[in-house]
Formats: structure tokens, C-alpha cells, sequence
């Protein structure tokens, strides 16, 4: 199943959002997640919303693994994200698999199911630059 990729990127002060549609794949998230933090470092913020909401596909519990390595490799941490996804996207083992291990390496992430709640996360993570996960 092909779908193109799209992101749509906007700017607010602290955070950038970019909406994605196109594949739930780990290749497709990798090369999104270095875009990310090539635009978030243009636009000299701290934050970003990725709605992922949009995309089509699954990702495996090994793909999810590969996805935090990658970002070990990439990803500042000093960025935080909020990750819009719809539910059927999560895989919830003891929390949410993706974001507990992403928080156990230092990142500042947060799964969300709606653009208020990553926004309210992210203004909060950019303000106190500290955030404790819900889960």
C-alpha cells in the first residue's frame, strides 16, 4: 500500500507543528523525525507537535525499538514532542511502549490523542523545559 508522505509544518512561538499523512512505517518516521529536527533547529525551538494522526500503516514492537535507537542517534534532547496519534496507533504495554522507552533514554515525549492535549503539553515542556509522563 503506497501513500504519499505530506507534512504540513507551521510555526507558533515556542513549537513547531507538522502534520503528517503518509506511511506508519519505520523508514517513513525516520526520515520525518531528521526533518523535524532540521526544521525545529531553522526555527530556533525547543518544541514540536507531530501529528501523526493522518498516517496509514502499523508499526511492530521491533519497529517501535528501532524508531527510539534512531532518535538516540538524531534526535537533541533538548526537543521536546508531542506525538498526536489516533489510539489504534499506540501499542500499550505498561504504558505506552514507544514513549516509555524514549522517556528511559532522556527524551521529553508525550503520546496524545487530540491537538489540545499536545498543545498543552508542549507549551508546558517548553515553558518548565521538564515534563513527567503520564504513564
Amino acid at each position: 500500500m503506497n501513500h504519499p508522505d505530506t507534512s504540513v509544518i507551521s510555526r507558533a512561538p515556542n513549537y513547531i507543528k507538522v502534520i503528517y499523512s503518509g506511511e506508519y512505517q519505520l523508514k517513513a518516521l525516520v526520515d520525518l523525525g531528521k526533518k523535524v529536527v532540521t526544521w525545529a533547529q531553522q526555527q530556533g525551538v525547543s518544541g514540536v507537535i507531530i501529528d501523526l494522526s493522518g498516517s496509514v500503516g502499523k508499526l511492530s514492537i521491533s519497529d517501535r525499538y528501532e524508531l527510539v535507537n534512531h532518535m538516540t542517534d538524531s534526535w537533541p534532547r533538548y526537543l521536546s514532542a508531542a506525538i498526536i496519534v489516533k489510539p489504534s496507533q499506540t501499542l500499550k504495554i505498561a504504558g505506552f511502549f514507544w514513549e516509555r522507552m524514549a522517556l528511559s533514554r532522556g527524551f521529553k515525549v508525550s503520546i496524545q490523542f487530540n491537538s489540545m492535549s499536545a498543545k498543552k503539553w508542549i507549551l508546558e515542556a517548553v515553558n518548565t523545559n521538564t515534563i513527567q509522563s503520564d504513564y
